[in-house]
């Protein structure tokens, strides 16, 4: 339980909102002075560079905004936040993860921490079965021939019947198993709770371990990773792990880049031992001018914008307001992060 604050808050917001959405969110309570610190935490993220003087002024207002600041809501914490906000109380992150979170002060701290797991499911959800139908139906090819002007006949990848393995059977991996068993696809799954192979429930067909990953990718067709990064998962897609896939499955990341081994993944590619990637996420972002993967025929890419959509800052905001009406009746509140699951 939180206790219900009784005099007034400031709630900064990091996001740049439409001014529709920030009064939505002053509306809630008139104990809420909601401040639009947008343009200085992007200057405070641009310090890695030399500031012209409108990010300096920007960068000074949004310190004195932080000294005053209760609630924190924005996509990512600014660096050195419980020093520069003695007064916070609760940090939003409008955000389907916490990896940004991972070896700062702020996990060690008994500080109120939510996020937006589950808010953009469904977007995000969308996203990955677009990318696995366009693996399947060579998008990539079909484009660069019209854009030649070329009339050249190939063959499709048909999906039904085919086995989708999930890694990560949360929110997201959950919807797109549905989506899957809709387009008459087997669907096969991996949860962290899992400590053996068991029979299907109405996600999937087959829930593997952790420790039968390998075998769940053996059977695969497409894989789709979309587990959360944390100590345990970083890293847990390798060169054992795709050396398992067969030559002729895809493989779909709309989760975080660090999952998978990315030199690998290219060098997997590369040599055909495997068919195809669709990846909206990567190691590095940008993904650097100079990677392999931009060139790869056998690759699809997306510049993380899975769950950017049209209606992901109202989904955010509502999500958001929800929480803070919780908050200021004392209630608990909704996407807590879990300290020791690192989710």
């Amino acid at each position: 339980m939180t206790a219900a604050p009784a005099t007034k808050l400031t709630v900064l917001v990091g996001i740049r909102l439409p001014e529709a959405l920030r009064q939505r969110i002053a509306a809630v309570d008139p104990r809420l002075d909601v401040i639009d610190a947008s343009e200085g935490w992007r200057a405070d993220f641009a310090r890695r560079r030399p500031l012209n003087p409108q990010e300096e002024r920007a960068l000074e207002l949004f310190n004195e905004q932080l000294e005053r600041a209760d609630i924190y809501f924005n996509l990512g914490p600014p660096d050195h936040l419980l020093a520069r906000a003695p007064r916070l109380k609760w940090v939003h992150l409008a955000a389907t993860g916490i990896d940004q979170l991972l070896g700062t002060p702020l996990l060690d701290s008994p500080l109120l921490i939510t996020y937006s797991r589950g808010v953009n499911a469904p977007q995000v959800a969308e996203a990955a079965m677009g990318l696995i139908f366009m693996l399947a139906s060579g998008a990539r090819r079909l484009v660069e021939q019209q854009q030649r002007h070329e009339w050249r006949t190939f063959t499709r990848v048909v999906l039904h019947g085919k086995t989708l393995a999930v890694v990560g059977m949360g929110h997201i991996g959950g919807r797109v198993a549905r989506m899957a068993r809709a387009a008459s696809m087997r669907v096969i799954g991996m949860r962290r709770s899992a400590t053996e192979r068991t029979a299907g429930d109405e996600v999937a067909d087959v829930i593997f371990p952790p420790s039968q990953l390998r075998e769940m990718l053996a059977q695969a067709d497409v894989v789709l990773i979309a587990a959360p990064l944390t100590p345990e998962t970083q890293g847990m897609i390798g060169r054992e792990e795709l050396a398992a896939l067969k030559p002729t499955a895809f493989l779909v990341n709309i989760a975080r880049g660090q999952l998978v081994d990315e030199q690998a993944l290219i060098d997997a590619l590369t040599a055909g031992r495997l068919a195809g990637a669709g990846l909206d996420v990567f190691t590095t972002e940008p993904l650097p001018a100079d990677s392999p993967l931009w060139d790869l025929p056998n690759v699809i890419i997306s510049p993380h914008i899975a769950g950017r959509t049209d209606v992901s800052e109202e989904q955010s905001v509502d999500f958001f307001i929800g929480n803070l009406r919780r908050f200021l009746e004392g209630r608990e509140l909704l996407n807590r992060v879990d300290r020791s699951r690192y989710y």
